[in-house]
């Protein structure tokens, strides 16, 4: 965040230090960054695609991440207006909520950004 590249942070709820998730909720105040929560750091690992998907779909071996920053959206989306539209009324999303089907969970979640 510090070289102004990010776009997006996603913060986990759960994070071990509240020191570092202060500091992440000040450095995207400082840097003008829209900030997200999500509940947990298995929630956030698996959005951020840091697990492996088996043979029906299901995340497998998830990596737990407490904080995920986009510096580039890539091609325009429906899911990526939605987003923008969001971020654009000021409206704070408290959480991203669990999708109802597991398969494919994580190819949902990023291609809703």
């Amino acid at each position: 965040m510090q070289t102004l590249q990010a776009q997006l942070c996603i913060l986990a709820e759960d994070t071990d230090s509240p020191d570092y998730k202060k500091l992440i909720e000040g450095l995207c105040a400082e840097q003008n960054v829209n900030l997200i929560s999500v509940p947990t750091k298995m929630q956030l690992g698996e959005m951020a695609g840091l697990c492996r998907i088996d043979a029906e779909g299901n995340p497998q071996k998830v990596v737990a991440c407490s904080c995920a920053v986009v510096t580039d959206y890539g091609e325009e989306s429906e899911g990526l207006s939605v987003l923008q539209e969001y971020l654009k009324v000021g409206v704070i999303l408290t959480s991203l909520a669990p999708f109802p089907s597991r398969k494919n969970q994580s190819e949902q979640a990023l291609s809703a950004l």
